[in-house]
């Protein structure tokens, strides 16, 4: 795809402000990189409680339309290739490869963060991208802010031990408004029972009309030309007020097409999709603030219309100093019944249990077992400058970077490790 300025830039005017976003990065960018060095050229094999002010739920609103205009859209491009950090789940071998099983099922779904926001997002092979950014745009009295290019951000790793050293692949993010008006905190990491992503959310606005709305650009089966999106309304029974809540359902028009759903445990007051740059909630927002051109598909039922296609949906109206908290999953699944049964399970098993499952318990094998399987390491960290922190990112990022489906790719990861000085002998680890 061609490089362009993106959607979000387009909004705003001050490239001062856009350096400011990008020189505030945690270590976790060098570490990250580093650790990146020995994956490069790979390729997978192919496969055998809350405070704001109370809103309607759902697109209540009578002027919603059905499709949207504005077909491709602006041509598709990719995230910012700076990544500061990667994840996904640690998944055990089955008699030295991976095999799905009802008591060891295995989560297929990698991401990626940069710039403060969740990047690339793939889903049943390393390398089918599904999504190119998730992010938030905020608006207030007179003003239209996109998380990634109007906030001061920070990244570490959620879950350390004594010594700083990272014991799992799940982050923490937060990204200040720099003229100091509201605070974005997520927490990301995946569902490993479950081919979903998660993160929780908190806004904090530290002055009154704050209001925030999820805005999601889907990349399909890595592409981003071909997309289809639809806001799919049905009864929620999990969420908390058990009222209809709205999902985010992006899929192409191939018969073998990935789908995507995106949930919320707090219902959107109104939900959008169009096309980038022409009709999607950006160009909505970019007037007065508000969605008030909503629409429900980006095509017909005979899928006749393809695009670039994005999102935006809206979250009720921040209460100053009062922070909200709420759930996204990122559900994937061969079809729209399989995507939303896995972005409503991870929801109802709730962030305590999907995060500990990610890390590790007595009926998960995750994060912690690996560390504790690889006996060189804490060795190895005795001789570091850091106490090991690189360490520990490295052998995770590298263990990260198996497909899940065609069984072990670890010797292949040394292989080229061995291009950059890397002992092979770092292999009993690994």
């Amino acid at each position: 795809m061609e490089s362009s300025p993106t959607p979000q830039q387009d909004l705003h005017t001050s490239q001062t402000r856009h350096a400011q976003t990008l020189t505030r990065r945690s270590r976790l960018a060098l570490a990250v990189a580093a650790s990146l060095l020995g994956t490069i050229g790979f390729t997978a094999c192919s496969p055998t409680s809350n405070s704001a002010t109370p809103s309607m739920s759902g697109n209540a609103a009578s002027n919603v339309q059905q499709v949207a205009p504005g077909a491709p859209g602006k041509a598709p491009t990719w995230a910012f290739s700076g990544k500061t950090g990667i994840g996904t789940s640690y998944e055990p071998y089955t008699q030295g490869q991976y095999q799905d099983a009802k008591q060891n099922p295995i989560s297929r779904v990698w991401f990626s963060l940069a710039q403060g926001i969740l990047t690339e997002t793939m889903y049943g092979l390393i390398h089918n991208a599904q999504l190119k950014e998730l992010q938030f745009v905020i608006t207030g009295n007179g003003f239209v802010d996109t998380e990634k290019d109007n906030t001061i951000s920070s990244i570490e790793y959620l879950d350390t031990d004594a010594n700083g050293r990272p014991q799992s692949l799940a982050y923490k993010i937060i990204n200040k408004d720099i003229e100091g008006k509201y605070q974005i905190e997520k927490h990301i990491f995946t569902d490993p029972d479950r081919d979903t992503l998660m993160m929780r959310v908190t806004f904090t606005a530290f002055e009154d009309g704050i209001t925030p709305h999820l805005y999601v650009n889907p990349h399909i089966d890595n592409a981003g030309a071909n997309d289809i999106g639809r806001i799919d309304t049905h009864t929620d029974n999990h969420a908390n007020t058990h009222a209809s809540n709205q999902a985010l359902v992006a899929y192409t028009a191939a018969k073998d097409s990935s789908v995507m759903t995106v949930k919320s445990d707090l219902n959107f007051v109104q939900a959008t999709t169009g096309f980038v740059g022409v009709s999607d909630g950006l160009a909505d927002l970019a007037d007065n603030g508000t969605l008030d051109k909503p629409y429900q598909t980006t095509s017909a039922q005979d899928k006749s219309t393809v695009g670039n296609i994005a999102f935006t949906a809206s979250y009720p109206t921040l209460i100053k100093a009062k922070p909200v908290t709420f759930n996204l999953a990122i559900g994937f699944g061969k079809d729209e019944a399989q995507s939303l049964a896995n972005a409503d399970a991870t929801l109802a098993a709730g962030y305590d249990a999907v995060l500990s499952a990610y890390k590790g318990d007595a009926t998960h094998v995750g994060w912690h077992d690996y560390l504790s399987s690889l006996p060189a390491i804490a060795n190895m960290a005795n001789n570091t400058t850091d106490s090991g922190k690189l360490l520990y990112t490295s052998a995770m990022v590298l263990k990260a970077q198996e497909d899940k489906t065609c069984g072990r790719t670890d010797r292949l990861v040394i292989q080229s490790l061995g291009r950059y000085g890397f002992s092979s002998r770092a292999e009993y680890w690994l």
